[in-house]
């Protein structure tokens, strides 16, 4: 699945206390029809790094798969619980924040004088 959406969030990264786990966290806005969302997408291991090159407000495309639990955890409740993540396969610029769109540049003719004799009337 894919998604193209603003960042409005970046999150800190995080390492386990081993040293071998990492992951971060961002988050996109986009509208689906005229309905604004959000949905946070999360990089684990070497993809944390293909974040560092974004920046709040960059539109983005971002590929991703919806990973879950296949056992419950349970909360400090006693209540057990699923949840499921979006974790990024690739992510490239569309737009970096604070891009214009660049207008073609418009040269108007020359004008015709009695004083050039290489621009024909």
């Amino acid at each position: 699945m894919d998604i193209t959406g603003n960042i409005i969030q970046i999150g800190d990264i995080y390492n386990n206390n081993e040293g071998t786990f990492t992951k971060q966290e961002i988050v996109l806005e986009f509208t689906v029809g005229e309905y604004a969302n959000v949905a946070v997408l999360e990089a684990i291991q070497g993809d944390v790094e293909k974040l560092a090159a974004f920046k709040l407000g960059d539109e983005v495309k971002a590929e991703f798969y919806l990973s879950g639990r296949n056992k419950p955890w349970t909360d400090k409740n006693g209540k057990d619980r699923y949840f499921n993540v979006l974790k990024i396969r690739s992510i490239e610029l569309v737009s970096a924040v604070g891009a214009q769109p660049v207008a073609p540049q418009y040269q108007a003719p020359p004008v015709p004088t009695e004083a050039d004799p290489t621009i024909p009337f």
